[in-house]
Order: C-alpha cells, then structure tokens, then sequence
C-alpha cells in the first residue's frame, strides 16, 4: 500500500477551489494570494465588501470575491452555492481564518461582545464546515485548516472572549477530524502568535514588545508563515494528517 502513496512534497493545488474567510485584507488576503500561487482557484470572503472585491480584482481571474457574514447559516448556504457556480466546482478546501478580536478584561467583557466572538470565531468555523460538507463527502475528499491562535493555548490577559472562543476552535478541530475522517476529510487547525496584521495593532506597543522579547526568535511573524503552514496542512502532502496543530509563534508558547 505504501508504495501508492506520493512522497515528494505537493503543493500542487490545480484543479482545486479554496474557500477563505476573512480575505479582505491582512492574514486572509495572503493566504488567498498564496493558495491562488501554487495553482488554486480562491474564493475570498468577508463583510467587507468594498475592501474585498477590489482584492479579488487584483488577484485576477482565478480569484472571486463574495460577502459573508460567518455566523449567519444562511449566507453560508448562498456563499457555497455561487462559489460553485461561478467555477462550476464546489470548494473543497476551506480556510477559517475570520475573526474577531476586541481586547477586554474579564471585568469589562459584555454578554453581547462575549457571544460575538463565540459566534465568529467558533460557531463560524462550524458553519462554514456544514455548508461544505455535502460538496467534500461527495468528492470523497476536502481539507479544513482552522485558524486558531496561542491564546487557544495558554491563558493571555485582556482578551478573555477571543481567548474562551480560540479555545473552543481546537476543540471543533479535533471533534470533527474524528467525524469526518472516515469521509476523507481531514480537519487541522494552524496557531498564529503575533502577525503583523491590523489584529496586531489592536494591541499596545508595550504587549506587542512583550510578546516579542518573550519569544524565542525575538521578531513579529508575517503573514506569509500564516499562510505557507495553511496551505501544507490543505495540500495532499499532508495527506495523513487531521486533528493536528502547527504552531506559528516563533516559540512564545514555549514552556
């Protein structure tokens, strides 16, 4: 049997749709314009409309850009179905990045934007998991590559709701690498640690130089290392691989 499997490194993603959330700008555009380079055609999505169809225009004819709202079921739904009319092949790759990041203590979280981040961040992923489903069972194959973060890892100050949601997306990963598996999908999750990204920005100067000198390799990452380890963990040289997690942190989470 081993001796049917490839064993070069493929990255090879022709013939292939890949879904991203988040897409309009920052990590999402470039793991967008990384699929699209190693052969992808890639459907990008966010609410910003505006922002993300000027990024698929750039991105040329490979690329098409619609608005969706992740924590709304139905625009999954309408999202997946003109995807696959517009390339006439539904995707079976799907990339979570979408998020939701508003720094809060526990003291100052509200109900409302601690369920926002739940709903984004994890319900989200799961919706867009269902919405795809049918299209990666009938293929007999599908790849999901769940953004995560170090903060699903370890426990970080200030942002108690994005931190309780990033949590709960290793836990869907590994839940429905288990499920889907025997379908031939696999399901793996990526964990950035700071990205110079607008998130990023979010934060003070003083916690981003923090976490910088706590890390190991003592640098910001970029977006690109985001995007190279989504699109190995989508490629079928990861082709054994499902419930896993690559962390992209430069070594912060490191005991």
């Amino acid at each position: 049997m081993s001796s049917t499997i490839n064993t070069n490194v493929n990255l090879d993603f022709r013939g292939r749709v890949a879904l991203i959330t988040g897409a309009a700008r920052g990590q999402g555009l470039v793991t967008a314009e990384h699929m699209l380079s190693l052969g992808a055609r890639v459907v990008l999505t966010d609410i910003d409309t505006e922002e993300g169809q000027q990024a698929a225009a750039n991105l040329g004819d490979g690329a098409t850009y619609l608005t969706l709202d992740v924590s709304d079921a139905g625009a999954w739904a309408e999202c997946v179905a003109t995807a696959t009319s517009t390339f006439q092949e539904a995707p079976t790759i799907l990339i979570n990045n979408a998020a939701l990041y508003r720094p809060a203590r526990v003291e100052e979280v509200s109900s409302e934007d601690f369920m926002s981040h739940i709903g984004v961040n994890l319900h989200g992923p799961l919706l867009g998991i269902q919405a795809l489903l049918p299209a990666m069972t009938a293929a007999g194959t599908g790849s999901v590559v769940n953004v995560s973060s170090v903060a699903g890892i370890g426990g970080f100050e200030g942002i108690v709701a994005y931190t309780a949601s990033k949590w709960g997306l290793r836990g869907l990963t590994k839940a429905c690498a288990k499920e889907l598996g025997p379908r031939g999908i696999r399901v793996n999750s990526v964990i950035p640690g700071l990205i110079e990204t607008r998130m990023a920005s979010l934060n003070s100067a003083a916690t981003n130089a923090a976490y910088v000198a706590e890390s190991p390799l003592r640098r910001i990452g970029q977006p690109i290392e985001v995007a190279a380890a989504s699109a190995f963990l989508a490629s079928e040289s990861a082709s054994f691989i499902t419930g896993a997690e690559i962390v992209v942190d430069g070594g912060l989470t490191l005991s």
